[in-house]
């Protein structure tokens, strides 16, 4: 009774679905890293006239933006579900997550587009 409450992460149950979602987030992070840096060393190509590595570059730029924002909008989704009725509640700021990232599987490309170029080039 004295005990301090367990925390929602201490749950075995709940850090199956979350962990998950962290690691997607930090994955996603490290491969936009990289695709910036590509980014840049492109940009000094382009100067040069060089134009070899924009196809590569704009397939991954569009698998990357559709498969974070689809995986953005679930796991939001997933979070949200976590905190059970408390992932209701306006100060969770579920609601503003989940608008940005499904606003974000249709602004600067559909995903399905963006899905249908990376194909193309692959």
């Amino acid at each position: 009774p004295n005990k301090p409450e367990v925390q929602v992460i201490d749950h075995q149950t709940q850090q199956v679905k979350l962990l998950p979602q962290i690691a997607k987030a930090i994955a996603l992070k490290l491969t936009a890293d990289n695709l910036w840096e590509m980014y840049e060393a492109t940009q000094v190509d382009l100067e040069t006239g060089n134009t070899d590595r924009l196809p590569e570059l704009h397939a991954i730029a569009c698998c990357l933006k559709a498969v974070s924002s689809a995986d953005a909008a679930a796991g939001v989704e997933v979070c949200r579900l976590s905190c059970g009725g408390h992932g209701y509640l306006t100060s969770a700021n579920f609601l503003s997550m989940y608008g940005l990232a499904t606003a974000a599987s249709t602004y600067e490309g559909e995903n399905t587009v963006l899905y249908l170029q990376t194909a193309r080039y692959l």
